[in-house]
């Protein structure tokens, strides 16, 4: 089992109040490895909320995330940030490039932080895997909405990692590129072996997955395998 999501709640405090808001409401669910799950909501159903909880880039109210048998809901930032940057890849729908920095250097930085001393080379590998190998040196203006897409998901995948989580990766894409970057990240996947928690709205990138999982109002239903 790579990934245990064990009773998840989170609130937040309303601006200016001493009410607070419910937005996951008792989550569970497990993913194993090598599987593809796609989690299912509308805007506001909660699921950027829950990929920034399994990514360990917020913490829970209450309940657990467990990824490879390490309670992530608990550690401290510092030891979190380690464990973060050797075993989850993230894909999101704003790119989140370094406008300053090259293609390979957008893909270098997170592992250079992690003092990886093959960052570099890593960095071209996984360049050429989403076939940006001659683009190594643009910087992100440079590139198309697409190539973007391919650095960030060069950059996500770069680490080999235990678990990539991808939200909405084509929301910012016209369809065409869309289609051309949902097939690459499977693609990727199957090739690399590698466990895929996808968010999105979009039901027929969801079908592509083995299992699908809906949230509406905070709250998880799982449907039938495909």
């Amino acid at each position: 089992m790579i990934l245990k999501v064990n009773n998840l709640h989170k609130q937040f405090n309303l601006s200016g109040s001493s009410n607070s808001v419910d937005v996951l409401k008792g989550i569970n669910f497990e993913i194993k490895k090598g599987e593809t799950v796609a989690i299912l909501g509308k805007s506001g159903s909660g699921k950027s909320t829950l990929i920034s909880l399994i990514a360990g880039l917020d913490k829970p109210s209450s309940g657990s995330v467990i990824l490879k048998g390490e309670n992530i809901s608990i550690m401290q930032e510092n030891i979190l940030a380690k464990y973060r940057a050797k075993h989850i890849g993230i894909v999101f729908q704003q790119f989140h490039l370094m406008p300053h920095l090259t293609a390979l250097e957008n893909v270098s930085l997170p592992m250079e932080i992690a003092n990886d001393t093959q960052a570099a080379k890593k960095a071209e590998e996984a360049l050429k895997m989403v076939e940006l190998e001659k683009r190594t040196d643009h910087f992100p203006h440079q590139l198309s909405g697409g190539e973007c897409q391919r650095v960030a998901i060069a950059r996500a995948i770069a680490i080999k990692p235990a678990l990539l989580l991808a939200d909405e990766p084509t929301g910012n894409l016209d369809n065409t590129t869309g289609d051309l970057i949902s097939k690459l990240i499977f693609n990727l996947v199957k090739s690399e072996q590698m466990t895929l928690l996808l968010v999105t709205h979009n039901k027929q990138l969801a079908d592509e997955c083995d299992r699908e999982l809906s949230i509406n109002n905070g709250i998880m239903t799982e449907s039938s395998s495909l």
